[in-house]
């Protein structure tokens, strides 16, 4: 009787050893799938305001946000492409030749793709050669200018790189600028801000889109704004 009670004994640790770990198999499959939903992906091309690819072996990108800080190099082909826990991010550059980069922050979100285009400022403008064999002679272009305002109550803002701006009817009239936000980015020779009611009109040779999937060429763009996401209307 007692070699049978020790017997059922062993059983019983047996059987309980036994659904300790198939349970834990089955838990790491879901644990594993759960870190991959919560990370997000970023990409994009390292080019100028009218979307030509600029190929330098020494961009260096940086990503900032709450959950990490990591950097990369474009490739060859002025392309990047990097994986980031779901969260809010700051990109900057450090690239030979051309300002810092800078943009507003923009969310990465779980599972989701999201291009965001690098587009620096030149530090130096070329006027062009002599006849004589001297290099070309270079003179330093201004620095950009921003503009900050809260678009809405959360952490991401409203930003507009510029190189001139003044001030008419209540509005404020940018040139040569680009607006962010979140994952919109829009090119523009002329902008006409209304801070007051958070209304925009980007007009001029040169207007150009993206919405942290395509990038498209326009005539006219008008943005306001609703419940805290920015609404489009694209004339084309």
């Amino acid at each position: 009787m007692r070699s049978k009670i020790v017997y059922l004994r062993r059983l019983l640790v047996i059987f309980i050893m036994v659904l300790g770990a198939s349970t834990l198999l089955a838990q790491r499959p879901k644990l594993g799938l759960q870190a991959i939903q919560s990370m997000g992906r970023a990409k994009g091309s390292v080019m100028d305001a009218n979307g030509a690819v600029i190929s330098t072996p020494r961009a260096s990108i940086i990503f900032e946000g709450k959950n990490a800080v990591k950097s990369l190099a474009a490739n060859d082909r002025g392309d990047y492409e990097i994986t980031l826990p779901a969260g809010n991010y700051r990109v900057t550059t450090e690239i030979p030749g051309f300002y810092p980069f800078r943009r507003a922050a923009f969310r990465v979100l779980p599972g989701s793709d999201i291009t965001i285009n690098i587009v620096p400022t030149p530090r130096y403008l070329v006027r062009g050669t002599t006849v004589s064999a001297r290099e070309s002679a270079d003179v330093a272009a201004r620095s950009p200018r921003y503009d900050e305002f809260h678009a809405t109550d959360g952490p991401v803002r409203l930003l507009i790189q510029f190189q001139k701006k003044r001030r008419a009817n209540g509005k404020i009239e940018y040139d040569e600028a680009v607006l962010t936000y979140d994952a919109l980015t829009i090119y523009a020779n002329k902008l006409t801000f209304n801070k007051a009611r958070l209304q925009l009109k980007a007009s001029g040779r040169r207007v150009s889109v993206e919405d942290g999937k395509q990038r498209v060429q326009v005539k006219l763009a008008m943005m306001t704004f609703k419940r805290g996401e920015p609404v489009l209307d694209l004339t084309r």
